[in-house]
Order: C-alpha cells, then sequence, then structure tokens
C-alpha cells in the first residue's frame, strides 16, 4: 500500500476505498511531493457523503499532508462542506455557473496549479464547463484529473490525456489530461 493509500484510508476519502484511484495519483505525483505549491479540488463532500462512512474534506486533508510544500484549496457549492484550517482553504462555488466559478477564482488568486481534481457534480456539462474554466490556470507540468467520469469528454487542443479504469463500476474512470 503506498503512502497515498494509506493516507487515504486514514481520512476516510473514496478515493482508495470505492475507486481505487489512490495508486494512479501516486504513480503520477510521488516525485513531486516537495515541489508541489497549489492544489485545487472541485468537490468537498457533503452530508450524503458522511452518511456513507467517509469525511467531509478528507481528500482535502490527505492532499495537505502528502503535500507538505502545498496551498490546499477546495470549492465545493455546499456551504456546510467548507473545510478552512491549516494550509487548506474552501470556497463555495458551483461548478455549473460560469460567474461562480469566475468568483471563486477571483478569491483563491489567479496563479496556477499544480494539481486540479474534479471530484464535484460528476455531471458531463459541469465538467467539461469546469475545465475550459480551470485549464488555463493550469501549470506547463501540471495535471488535471477528472474523476467518475460516465461519458466522453474532449480534451481542447494543446492537451493529452490518459485515461484510466479502476473497477468495475460504471463511475470508475479516471481522465487526467496534461499540457502537449
Amino acid at each position: 500500500m503506498t503512502i497515498l493509500c494509506e493516507l487515504a484510508k486514514k481520512y476516510r476519502t473514496d478515493k482508495l476505498s470505492k475507486h481505487n484511484y489512490t495508486p494512479i495519483y501516486f504513480d503520477m505525483l510521488k516525485d513531486r511531493r516537495e515541489s508541489t505549491k497549489r492544489v485545487l479540488e472541485i468537490g468537498i463532500g457533503n452530508e450524503d457523503y458522511a452518511a456513507g462512512g467517509l469525511a467531509i474534506g478528507a481528500s482535502l486533508r490527505m492532499w495537505e499532508e502528502f503535500f507538505p510544500n502545498a496551498e490546499i484549496i477546495g470549492f465545493d457549492f455546499d456551504p456546510k462542506s467548507m473545510v478552512n484550517e491549516g494550509r487548506i482553504l474552501s470556497v463555495q462555488c458551483d461548478q455549473g455557473s460560469e460567474s461562480s466559478l469566475k468568483e471563486a477564482i477571483a478569491i483563491v488568486g489567479e496563479g496556477t496549479f499544480d494539481l486540479i481534481v474534479d471530484d464535484g457534480s460528476h455531471m458531463p456539462d459541469h465538467q467539461m464547463l469546469t475545465a475550459q474554466m480551470l485549464l488555463p490556470l493550469l501549470s506547463p507540468d501540471g495535471f488535471y484529473v477528472i474523476e467518475d467520469v460516465y461519458s466522453a469528454i474532449c480534451v481542447p487542443i494543446g492537451y493529452t490525456s490518459n485515461i484510466f479504469c479502476t473497477g468495475a463500476g460504471p463511475d470508475d474512470v479516471l481522465v487526467v489530461i496534461r499540457p502537449a
């Protein structure tokens, strides 16, 4: 079990228990632990998530411990999901709204991100809008990851992608996008 898998278990995120994404994340990010400065995750979790035995903010806490020098930012539409502690900053944001995404970006500043994870609504139109808005904020050697993909994702020109199917479920699909 990788250190990231252990952290996912410690903080009770579904990135290990349900989807088995953490081994893929670890392979991608293991050499960037110290150099990663900024991480953004869309989707922090909500009461339904917590009712399933998982923890609100689990992934943010996992990233905070895995990346010791990084600012960890979370966007979520639910005001009850905000986690603001240590190096974690949460901002209320509706990923299905261009204006809400713009407001959230303005709050956190327009610097680049080394890792952006979309684990939000899982709705294809929201995933596409979010990617259109946030890909320009990805650092030149960064990773943009869309979790729980149910349908095809069109990758913009200038980017490459890899698709990982990690289980038998229809949403056990991870799309990793990188600048070309």
